[in-house]
C-alpha cells in the first residue's frame, strides 16, 4: 500500500504478499487497516503541509522530512537501528521523519478507534471520562491514548 499525490493505492491485499513482508521486516501488526491508517496519515501530513507553522513543528519532533527518501528507504531495507525500540513505534518510523509521522498518526488513529468502538458498543469503564465521550473529540492526546491504551488493555485481558 502507498499513496502518491493524493491517491492510495492497495499492494498488499495478497494475504502472503502482506504475510511475506510482515516476517521480512519484522513488522509484527503488519495488517490492512494498520497500512490504511499509515496512508491516511501521509495524506493528513501532505494535506498539513500546507501551514508553514506544521512543518516546523513537524521538523522539530521528528525530524527533516526533505531528508534523502530512497536512502532512507534502503537503510530500512538494510534493518532497522538496533536501539529503534527507544525512540520509535515501529521498525519502520526510524526510516524516515515522514514515517515516523505516519506510524504515529496512524496509530493515534488506532486507539481512537479502539476508543471510539468501546464506547459505540455501549461499554462502560471508570477509565471513561464521562458518559458518550466521544474520542474524536478530545483534545488532549495524552488522555485519549492513555483511556484507549487502558481500554485496549481491559479488552485484550477478556480476550
Amino acid at each position: 500500500m502507498r499513496h502518491a499525490e493524493g491517491a492510495i493505492s492497495v499492494d498488499e491485499a495478497d494475504p502472503v504478499l502482506r504475510t511475506t513482508r510482515r516476517q521480512a521486516l519484522e513488522e509484527s501488526y503488519r495488517t490492512m487497516i494498520v497500512h490504511m491508517r499509515h496512508e491516511i496519515a501521509h495524506m493528513l501530513w501532505w494535506r498539513l503541509s500546507l501551514c508553514d507553522d506544521f512543518l516546523n513543528t513537524l521538523r522539530d519532533m521528528f525530524g527533516d522530512e526533505r531528508a534523502d527518501y530512497p536512502a532512507a528507504r534502503q537503510r530500512h531495507y538494510d534493518g532497522p537501528p538496533a536501539d529503534w525500540k527507544q525512540s520509535f513505534l515501529t521498525t519502520y518510523a526510524p526510516a524516515h521523519p515522514l514515517e515516523d509521522w505516519a506510524e504515529t498518526a496512524g496509530h493515534l488513529l488506532h486507539l481512537t478507534d479502539i476508543a471510539d468502538s468501546f464506547v459505540a458498543a455501549g461499554l462502560s469503564s471508570s477509565q471513561l471520562p464521562h458518559f458518550n465521550w466521544d474520542p474524536y473529540s478530545e483534545p488532549d492526546a495524552a488522555r485519549l491514548i492513555y483511556v484507549a491504551a487502558d481500554l485496549s488493555m481491559g479488552i485484550n485481558n477478556v480476550n
